[in-house]
């Protein structure tokens, strides 16, 4: 074989190799972080300095070690094997530390018998045994080893013996009364005051809750019944273990808390904590309480032990009580470090003594709470989130109870995966917030009780796979509760029931109402103290709610409904439904069995329209509704009864009652069964209409006008919805699509209490990266604290800002490959909104909101951002609890409004207007204007509208704005406002603060439109109506002119307003925009309107593409042939970027769904234009050559090259040009034929656009 031969060998194995690594690019999709390439992490290489945090707190000076043979009269030496074989008595604090091991042997006792005095064990490079029958009796016992073990039948036992407990504690109770000492558990008490529920008495508090983790307190003594002698039991003290390895409990460790007799009550447990790496044993760990005539309260136990092979007995409960055997001490704490779990259980002891759970941890989340065994927890606070990553777990007679019984104004916010409860309950004394996946109750109670406060009224339980109660569950609230999940929620049988004064049951995709199962409301036997639902009694109209209802599902206290079921696929009834107006609202199917009922029986008014006439003793007519009232007959005289009242059409009326309110023979009338236009089906399952079987009671009416017109609506709102959500892809483009994927954003009724957004400035790029301006808008003034909100400002820019090493690889990779450059700063960009999103959802205290609700709940702010994560913006919400009228603001006191476009008009960030359910809720409230007009944006048109937009904005060029904006302009006057403009919304394009590099941020300025627009437009519905208010505003300026230009003044305030201007055809000409670097290939790429033909642009593409890339390895192969130096430069010269783009290409496409499509097109069209400079480098190379060997001739090359005239060297380089702005512009077609499927978003004319 040749030389020739083997070089060709040897080329293609150089080029195989980074071929295979080309057609690997790491390319991840994600809906922020679009088509990255850079998969791994560097957030370890943190280079920023920071200084050497400062030295501990020196610790007291230890005293001297004892010796092994003088001191502690063993055998051996601390250093090597200390062997103790004789029982030691102390009668002060020891200290024990040497390099070796130390060794009690059997039947030995270390003791000092005196309360706080300590034993403290050092021989962390050695072992500790202590032997079997052998024991060590002290205050505190502290044991540090590499090894340690605590053999059968051996004691370590501090208990009673504690010393001082934590300063400013009230573990120790006052008084005479011989209660017991509280820890971990309050102290119970035995004295009966009848004026005080259970609950409000008990001994000693409970104490060092934050420190349950490592717990190092001593328990506190027992109360005594004599002023001269003190029979209290003492505190249990403290064990410590700290192991390097392997511990081994095969004996006891207690810290309980000491007996008080009869006389005293007891002492509460102590503290126990064990470290180690690997646990092993079948001990008994315990830190109870002391019995007395009080028991005393359960200690604290933490162990925190990687790797668990014991079978430890674990006791944390109260001690007995003599006085009131049914009110042990309450229970203490047991927590596991390394599953982070957390247990209270009072080994099945009844008590009516609290075990105080204060604030959770918001960082390091726990993972599991238990509560069980009788033991009985409480969350005494006003507002608390108690959240877990796993379960809160709830059996044998254990409850939960939120807030206090005296004050129903908390609100609590429960977040975990499960809810699990079986023979147990839950009280919650104010409002709820839960949030779960599953809810499994058994023979179990959730009882809610909000008092007469009217901010707690409304409690929300979510549950998004699963709620089952069985076994005669409860969930009760005496106010406003709404259940909603997107699983199952089955009430499985006899006694099982969720009842509220008013309930919401939505968004499940089936309700199970089983035999002898109940779903109320309101309440059957409400007390004076639970919140009455208003019912429209006098009133002979239908509410408004009942004809049209809102398609949302809040529970809004305000409409007529007592028991809604919303958005709900099937519902099978086989109990009973019951309340006073009971409301389907887009139901799918109704299925009542023959044991299940939907009644409004006897719910209705007991008054009412129809009331008959009531005689002073009491005797009454009947009540009417369709029908007149029956009269009574009394003493030779009739009784007159109601009046017949409401429509025979559309019978949506409460039924009246009759009688005296203030007896108890008063009756009411029926309720409203109703199902809203909806399309369900209501089958009654195996029951027969016969004579015998007797229909229900009360009406069953369906809210529409007549069959034909509600038929017809029906039909209409079907095909919308699945015009709109079905069928996206019909008339919008792509960013239009994203609009429902925008971060953070979850129901409509976010817009309920939605304030203010708050739009950070710069482009989140390392040399500018967001940050939100000091000054609070004026929209939030009233609701944040300035100075906490300037402090706000402060760590969000300061936590928004990038680090020096994350800007040094962006530049370091934009000179080497800047698709790569792209892809990190996309990565980084996607990492720096998580921060900034995880910062103000968990980990910032709120301290700038004026609500005290939103500041305990960690809510009322909230960040979000555009997908290309180059715009984000905070939402700022009202709490609920401030009070103020004019909160949230309306619709038309918004205006003028700023809307700030995403991206900055790149080609791989076009601009785009992303518009999420927030926004979208805003435009649609209804405001009245001039002449009583009440308009609001329709969703459709909305959707519509920023559908159009965004095709137009894809358009603009960051190089060519002046020229691009234009059109943007001129579709906005042609298209958008003329329409806008019938519902009093005016748009226009603006610009807005910049910041002090020169970035301006663009987006549309909502406003309301001028009052003769509406006249217009009112014209031709009413012409009276404006004929009769036309003199009043007809001496009120106009606030555009006829080119539909903003007056001077007008234009001046609403520059004011956004800190910005208005951008119109003049104003464009004084527009200055920096041009970058790379402005020239603006002119290869860009994105453009769809042609059409997807299949035939796509088969072009791919022919390109192969030609492409055979034109690539015959320029290599080229070069090759003159010099491998040559070859090496052209692939390096940038790095590999000229093999890049085939395997870009054909994974674009290839790939499936358009955005996916879209996407990596554009990152394919980064690769084909940065390869242009291995092309030019391919170029210069071959000049080089062709300019030294000019004056010779070369006919020696080797056998295998192209046979080429060397004056020909420039037509493969020149064609690989051309082939990749070809490729570059069909790619540009294939983009926007991915990204918008709809070309009517383009037509000029107006009425096509909107009929589309």
């Amino acid at each position: 074989m040749s030389l020739g031969c083997f070089e060709w060998l040897n080329f293609l194995i150089f080029f195989l190799f980074f071929f295979i690594f080309a057609i690997n690019p790491c390319v991840s999709v994600d809906q922020i972080d679009e088509f990255s390439i850079i998969a791994f992490d560097l957030d370890s290489f943190h280079g920023d300095y920071t200084p050497p945090s400062p030295p501990p707190p020196s610790l007291p000076p230890l005293p001297p070690s004892l010796s092994c043979e003088e001191d502690l009269n063993g055998i051996g030496s601390l250093d090597t094997v200390c062997e103790i074989n004789s029982s030691l008595d102390f009668h002060g604090d020891v200290y024990i530390a040497g390099n070796g091991s130390f060794h009690v042997l059997p039947n030995v006792v270390l003791s000092c018998p005196i309360r706080g005095c300590s034993i403290t064990i050092n021989v962390s490079r050695g072992e500790f045994i202590l032997g079997q029958n052998s024991g060590m009796f002290a205050g505190t016992v502290f044991v540090s080893a590499s090894n340690a073990s605590f053999l059968k039948s051996s004691v370590v036992n501090v208990s009673g013996l504690a010393g001082q407990p934590p300063a400013q504690t009230s573990g120790t109770p006052s008084g005479i009364q011989g209660a017991g000492g509280g820890h971990g558990g309050r102290g119970a008490s035995c004295v009966s005051d009848n004026t005080k529920l259970p609950d409000d008495v008990w001994g000693g508090d409970a104490y060092s809750w934050s420190s349950l983790d490592k717990p190092w307190s001593y328990g506190s003594q027992g109360g005594t019944t004599s002023k001269e002698e003190d029979y209290g039991g003492g505190g249990g003290g403290r064990i410590k273990f700290e192991v390097e390895k392997t511990v081994e409990v095969g004996g006891n460790l207690l810290a309980n808390g000491g007996d008080g007799g009869v006389k005293g009550g007891g002492g509460s447990g102590g503290s126990i904590f064990i470290k180690a790496h690997r646990m092993t044993g079948s001990g008994r760990i315990s830190a109870s309480g002391g019995d007395g005539f009080a028991g005393g309260g359960g200690g604290r136990i933490s162990i925190d032990v990687f790797s668990r092979h014991d079978d430890t007995e674990f006791f944390i409960h109260g001690g007995k009580s003599f006085g009131c055997p049914d009110n042990s001490g309450a229970a203490g704490t047991y927590y596991d470090a390394v599953p982070r779990s957390l247990i209270v259980s009072n080994h099945n002891m009844s008590t009516s003594t609290d075990t105080l759970l204060m604030e959770f941890p918001k960082q390091s989340l726990w993972t599991n709470v238990y509560i069980r065994d009788h033991a009985k927890a409480s969350v005494p606070l006003l507002w608390s989130r108690v959240q877990v990553r796993g379960q809160i777990h709830l059996s044998c007679a254990a409850v939960l109870s939120f807030g206090l019984a005296h004050y129903g104004s908390s609100e609590f916010e429960l977040m975990a995966e499960e809810l699990l409860m079986s023979d147990s309950v839950v009280k919650i004394f104010g409002a709820l917030r839960m949030s779960v996946k599953m809810h499994l109750m058994w023979n179990s109670k959730m009882l809610i009780d909000c008092g007469a406060d009217a901010i707690a009224a409304t409690s929300l339980l979510e549950a998004s796979n699963l709620v089952v109660l069985r076994e005669s569950s409860m969930i009760q609230s005496n106010a406003n509760l709404g259940v909603n999940g997107q699983g199952f929620l089955n009430l499985s049988g006899p006694g099982d029931m969720i009842e509220a004064q008013r309930l919401i049951l939505s968004l499940f995709f089936s309700i199970n109402v089983g035999p002898g199962s109940v779903l109320r409301g309101p309440l059957e036997n409400a007390s004076n103290n639970d919140m009455v639902p208003r019912l429209y009694c006098e009133l002979q109209d239908c509410p408004m709610e009942l004809v049209h209802p809102p398609e949302d599902c809040n529970v809004n206290s305000s409409l007529s409904f007592t028991l809604q079921i919303c958005r709900v696929e099937d519902i099978i009834i086989e109990g009973l439904v019951t309340g006073s107006v009971v409301h389907f609202h887009w139901v799918r199917t109704v299925i009542v069995y023959s044991s299940g009922a939907i009644t409004t029986s006897a719910l209705g008014c007991t008054g009412g329209v129809g009331r008959g006439k009531v005689l002073n003793n009491g005797l009454a007519g009947g009540g009417g509704h369709g029908g007149k009232g029956g009269e009574g007959y009394y003493d030779g005289s009739f009784i007159e009864g109601g009046v017949s009242y409401g429509d025979a059409d559309l019978p949506c009326e409460l039924g009246s009652g009759s009688g005296n309110d203030s007896l108890a023979g008063a009756t009411a009338g029926g309720g409203i069964i109703g199902e809203a236009l909806a399309e369900v089906r209501v089958t009654m399952a195996k029951m027969e209409l016969s004579p015998e079987r007797p229909v229900l009671k009360g009406f069953m009416v369906s809210f529409v006008r007549n069959a034909l017109l509600g038929l017809l609506r029906m039909s209409v709102d079907l095909i919308e919805s699945f015009v709109i959500i079905a069928h996206p892809m019909s008339f919008q483009v792509e960013p239009y699509m994203l609009m429902f994927e925008v971060l953070e954003t979850n129901r409509t009724e976010e817009s309920q209490s939605h304030v203010h957004r708050m739009y950070f400035m710069g482009p989140n790029s390392f040399t500018e990266p967001w940050h939100l301006p000091h000054s609070p808008p004026e929209q939030v003034i009233e609701i944040v604290y300035e100075d906490a909100f300037n402090r706000f400002v402060d760590e969000i820019n300061g936590l928004a800002a990038y680090l020096w090493w994350e800007g040094s690889i962006y530049s370091i990779l934009s000179i080497l490959a800047y698709p790569l450059a792209w892809s990190w700063l996309q990565q980084r960009r996607k990492k720096k909104l998580q921060q900034l999103r995880e910062f103000v959802r968990s980990e910032y205290d709120h301290s700038c909101l004026r609500s005290c609700r939103s500041r305990a709940l960690y809510e009322g702010l909230k960040v979000a951002a555009t997908p290309d994560t180059m715009l984000a913006y905070v939402d700022f919400f009202l709490g609920g609890d401030e009070k103020r009228g004019d909160l949230p603001p309306r619709l038309h006191q918004r205006f003028p409004m700023s809307l700030v476009f995403g991206g900055d008009g790149s080609y791989m960030a076009p601009f785009s207007l992303q518009s999420d359910n927030i926004l979208t809720s805003l435009m649609s409230q209804a405001y009245f204007l001039p002449l009583s007009v009440l308009q609001s944006v329709p969703p459709t048109i909305w959707y519509r509208l920023v559908a159009g937009l965004n095709s137009q904005l894809r358009l603009v060029r960051y190089g060519h704005l002046k020229l691009t904006f234009g059109h943007v302009i001129s579709w906005l006057e042609t298209h958008a406002n003329p329409t806008l403009i019938t519902y009093g919304v005016h748009v226009d394009l603006a610009w807005f603060q910049p910041t002090s590099s020169g970035y301006y941020q663009f987006g549309l300025v909502v406003c309301a439109t001028s009052n003769e627009s509406v006249l217009h437009w009112t014209e031709g519905q009413d012409r009276y109506l404006m004929h009769m208010e036309q003199s009043r505003w007809r001496g009120a300026a106009s606030r555009r002119d006829s080119t539909g230009c903003l007056d001077a003044s007008e234009h001046i305030r609403i520059c004011q307003r956004i800190f910005g201007g208005i951008l119109h055809a003049k104003s464009l000409r004084t527009l200055k925009m920096k041009r970058a670097i790379c402005y020239p290939f603006s002119f290869i790429v860009y994105n453009t309107k769809p042609v059409g033909h997807q299949d035939l642009v796509g088969l072009l593409v791919s022919m390109l593409l192969l030609g492409d890339f055979s034109l690539v390895l015959l320029t290599l192969l080229q070069l090759y042939s003159i010099s491998l130096l040559d070859s090496f430069l052209v692939l390096f010269i940038l790095p590999l970027a000229i093999v890049f783009p085939f395997p870009a290409g054909i994974s674009a496409l290839f790939s499936h769904g358009p955005r996916r499509s879209a996407g990596l097109a554009r990152v394919y069209a980064l690769w084909n234009i940065t390869s242009l400079i291995n092309v030019v480098t391919a170029f210069v190379c071959g000049f080089l050559h062709y300019w030294s060997h000019s004056s010779k001739k070369h006919t020696n090359f080797q056998s295998w090259n192209f046979s080429m005239d060397e004056s020909e060297w420039w037509m493969l380089p020149s064609g690989l040009v051309v082939g990749k702005i070809i490729l570059a512009r069909l790619i540009d077609c294939h983009v926007a034929n991915q990204e918008i499927q709809d070309h009517s978003l383009y037509s000029s004319d107006p009425d096509v656009f909107w009929q589309s």
